[in-house]
């Protein structure tokens, strides 16, 4: 069986997820009853863990962990890393020039034809074929 959509956690929804936030736990929940897939996206997991091993939050880091095992962490590739530098040329000349993490997020998303989750939607609303949803939102 096929997933119906592939979702992609960004940072700061993992980061709802570890403080019991924003319902993040009901939306995965609803996704995977729908038969929609679920990843972390590449380079958030660099993002959050650096940022748990900084604080020392040794519990939240095995409950990371515990959520990537489960999921999956997605992988930059060389076709998603070349997606970024198109998307990173073409932000720049518009003059809406974002994090280089948020460029390899979208990316990887835009590459694959992935749904990001994130609730920071305005850092990426100028990735052109970006699909975004904000299930804090929701």
């Amino acid at each position: 069986m096929t997933a119906r959509n592939v979702y992609v956690l960004d940072a700061d929804i993992i980061s709802c997820f570890l403080k019991k936030t924003g319902g993040i736990d009901k939306a995965i929940q609803a996704s995977l009853m729908r038969g929609d897939s679920i990843k972390i996206a590449p380079v958030a997991y660099y993002e959050v863990k650096r940022g748990l091993l900084y604080v020392g939050a040794l519990k939240r880091i095995r409950i990371f962990e515990d959520l990537c095992n489960r999921f999956g962490v997605g992988y930059m590739d060389e076709p998603a890393l070349s997606a970024a530098s198109e998307i990173y040329a073409d932000l720049r000349t518009k003059g809406k020039l974002i994090e280089d993490v948020d460029i390899l997020i979208g990316a990887y998303c835009v590459l694959n034809k992935y749904t990001l989750v994130t609730h920071n939607t305005r850092h990426f609303k100028s990735i052109e074929g970006l699909s975004i949803v904000d299930w804090v939102k929701e």
